[in-house]
């Protein structure tokens, strides 16, 4: 069972749908799609923004195993790049899933201060990102670093290697269309991979644009994305407030409820791809130990 590109949370879903016939299957997952790319003719017609020159992913071996390397037939269907490599613990994967928290951060870094108004026209998502909203997100991925650590620590055979800051991501990721490595600020605005891309609008009856909170930045990437990192976190034992900023904006623009004074506890949680969605809220049975 693949993840491509793996969401966060991936694992407990195979794990919940299966329950004990998933210990029977192999479950792979990477870090992200392949691809920069949109949809030009749905179908039909896609057009490739970018190719990432590396991707990571994990794999939980099960019994028994498969015939073929799992990871030898994946890149055998994706051609020469990405350069698929598989190592660590399947966590690392939610972990460092980049769309889960890249997505909402910038959403939250857009738009957080905005004051109602529509807009002339749609602001560019990742070239027109502020100094603040990429300081958010290099403090949201602080934190997974930090869980990752925290995870390794009290579980020392754990390989959580993979799981490794968003500046250093992109520098691995994209390191032949980024005009300036110095800062993840410089690289979000200097990624030739996405240029002209622009924030998730409404167009209104006067030609002037709202932001759409029900595009899949919000609708997929919090639900199964930071909210089940958030989630990991709290199993791990690491503070997150960063990650809660975010999660509490997204909450309220998307009418949902997940985080409820600091606990995840709201009532849209069971929606979610938390482990505890799952029933799974200690650190051994999260890891499948």
């Amino acid at each position: 069972i693949v993840g491509l590109p793996g969401q966060s949370g991936f694992e407990f879903l195979v794990r919940g749908i299966l329950g004990e016939d998933a210990k029977q299957v192999t479950i792979m997952s990477y870090e992200s799609l392949p691809w920069a790319c949109r949809v030009l003719e749905f179908g039909t017609l896609a057009e490739v923004l970018g190719t990432k020159e590396s991707m990571l992913g994990a794999m939980l071996i099960g019994n028994p195993p498969p015939k073929m390397d799992a990871n030898d037939m994946m890149q055998k269907t994706m051609g020469k790049q990405p350069h698929l490599k598989v190592f660590g613990h399947l966590i690392g994967m939610t972990m460092m899933a980049p769309n889960s928290y890249i997505h909402p951060c910038l959403m939250y870094g857009q738009w957080q201060s905005w004051d109602g108004k529509p807009l002339k026209e749609k602001p560019l998502f990742y070239h027109g990102v502020s100094e603040e909203g990429a300081d958010t997100l290099v403090k949201v991925s602080q934190e997974i670093v930090d869980t990752a650590k925290a995870i390794m620590v009290k579980r020392p055979k754990v390989d959580l290697s993979s799981v490794i800051t968003v500046h250093n991501w992109y520098k691995r990721c994209y390191s032949d269309d980024i005009g300036d490595t110095t800062s993840l600020y410089t690289c979000l605005r200097t990624n030739q991979a996405y240029n002209g891309l622009t924030h998730p609008c409404v167009q209104q009856d006067d030609a002037t644009y709202l932001p759409d909170f029900t595009f899949r930045y919000m609708t997929e990437d919090v639900p199964c994305g930071i909210v089940v990192i958030r989630a990991v976190s709290t199993i791990a034992g690491v503070d997150t407030p960063n990650m809660d900023k975010v999660i509490m904006w997204a909450q309220v623009v998307m009418g949902k409820e997940y985080l409820i004074n600091g606990q995840l506890s709201g009532k849209d949680m069971p929606s979610t791809r938390s482990p505890q969605a799952y029933g799974i809220t200690t650190l051994d049975g999260m890891l499948g130990l």
